[in-house]
């Protein structure tokens, strides 16, 4: 899905490389026309910051492009600020309107729900909580490779952001889960963090209280349920065993629910 906007943002710095090779050329007369001026220009949210990356490579000089004519910032999604010198500002417009109409060209990219299941597994059989029957083959899974568990569910998140956004959920206060989903070749990439405080851990019959910050970065198939990892474990006081406390995602089209 990023090759298209790729290419078409190489398109628009072929406009402003055109407009750009042009500068310098004029007489000391025309210095009102080298002053740096700062102007603001509208692009689409999505592209912000790879179009203000453009511009300031291509407002670059010299050997090894470390001489800057001007630069472009981000104010906000959605608008780019470039400072620059005045006879240049006409052909950045030019090139920032070409990159923007063939960008709006393209199909925005479609939204993704992630759901999000925060889980404690009990050594021994028994019944599982009936609201975990969604995510029950992974959770089967996990019981095959660790032994035999019940599952219960401890927290249940979900949210829906378009892909490249960051976006968080806290299910109660210093509880979070930061993440990003990107598309690549029809995989997901997962960019994740959850955090959670004082749990008790026990290591050799001594517990601690120690924050929990559980962090990656993994690539599935949408509509895949995975169990990305451990979270802690603690004796449950009643028997043999640990309880381990599992993070268990799924993404999914927004529109599938």
């Amino acid at each position: 899905m990023k090759k298209p906007i790729i290419l078409l943002i190489l398109l628009g710095l072929a406009t402003l490389s055109i407009g750009l090779s042009g500068c310098g050329t004029k007489g000391n007369g025309d210095s009102d026309d080298a002053a740096l001026t700062m102007r603001a220009y509208s692009v689409p949210a999505g592209q912000t910051d790879a179009i203000a990356r453009t511009l300031t490579q291509l407002l670059s000089t010299g050997k090894g492009n470390t001489t800057y004519l001007g630069y472009a910032s981000v104010p906000s999604p959605g608008q780019v600020v470039v400072l620059a010198p005045a006879n240049m500002q006409a052909s950045i417009a030019e090139s920032v309107k070409a990159i923007v109409s063939h960008t709006g060209a393209i199909s925005k990219p479609e939204p993704l729900q992630l759901k999000a299941w925060v889980v404690d597994a009990y050594p021994g059989k028994g019944p599982d909580d009936p609201q975990l029957k969604s995510i029950q083959p992974a959770l089967d899974a996990f019981a095959t490779d660790m032994g035999p568990s019940r599952f219960v569910g401890i927290h249940y998140l979900t949210a829906v952001s378009d892909p490249g956004i960051h976006a968080g959920l806290s299910p109660d206060p210093g509880t979070s889960l930061q993440y990003r989903v990107e598309q690549n070749q029809g995989n997901v990439v997962l960019y994740f963090n959850y955090m959670e405080p004082g749990l008790t851990i026990y290591s050799k019959n001594i517990s601690t209280q120690a924050d929990v910050d559980l962090h990656g970065t993994v690539t599935t198939k949408l509509g895949q349920t995975l169990v990305l990892g451990l979270v802690s474990e603690r004796p449950d006081g009643k028997g043999p065993g640990s309880i381990h406390r599992l993070l268990v995602v799924r993404i999914t089209p927004a529109n599938q629910g």
